[in-house]
């Protein structure tokens, strides 16, 4: 049971934090190339997350480090992101992007 808003997620990102060991953010972003899928329909495009889920918990089954999941799925959040905005720019050909929030 969380105990505010953002627990899950600040818990998720200190886990994360744990995995990383020092390495280098370029290190860090081909650890993994994973991304959610991205579908592009008429009105919207949609970040579906549920095959990235299905993935991240066969590693759990596997006996991969919660840690070390937690760092997966924070690069494959990010790559997937990119992907993302790649899209936006293409279809609106806007180069600059600013995130807000507070795990942003």
């Amino acid at each position: 049971m969380a105990d505010y808003e953002g627990q899950a997620a600040m818990e998720l990102e200190t886990l994360a934090r744990c995995a990383m060991k020092g390495q280098e953010q370029p290190v860090l972003l081909d650890r993994v190339q994973r991304v959610a899928t991205i579908e592009d329909g008429h009105e919207r495009i949609v970040l579906q997350q549920q095959q990235l889920v299905l993935q991240l918990l066969e590693l759990k089954k596997e006996g991969v480090e919660r840690a070390d999941i937690a760092l997966d799925f924070h690069i494959s959040l990010i790559h997937s992101l990119v992907q993302l905005l790649e899209i936006l720019s293409r279809q609106t050909g806007l180069k600059t992007v600013v995130l807000g929030g507070g795990c942003m």
